[in-house]
């Protein structure tokens, strides 16, 4: 089954049962149960217990109870709770998001 991830209203990629999030038919890397946030196996974010994103020690987003992920106090997306997505897939768009930028 996959999950969907909205980013501005707009469709931004899925996330598998494995935890892998998919965009545009790239693997941007995985959520693991644990909270933490891999790419190409390497550590490079986590999601706190009340919802923080962080990348090392840095907080740089935050996902909300009712599935709004916001960054520096701006709302960037949203999670699709209909599809059952958690806020680790979620939260690794915008972690990844926020990094790349």
């Amino acid at each position: 089954m996959y999950r969907v991830v909205k980013m501005d209203g707009k469709f931004a990629g899925v996330v598998t049962d494995e935890g892998f999030v998919v965009s545009q038919g790239i693997v941007l890397g995985q959520f693991t149960r644990d909270g933490l946030i891999r790419k190409y196996g390497q550590v490079i974010g986590s999601v706190s217990a009340n919802g923080e994103v962080l990348s090392g020690e840095d907080v740089i987003g935050m996902v909300s109870a009712d599935g709004v992920l916001t960054s520096h106090g701006k709302r960037i997306g949203l999670i699709d709770r209909a599809a059952g997505l958690g806020a680790g897939g979620a939260a690794l768009l915008l972690l990844l998001e926020q990094l790349l930028a």
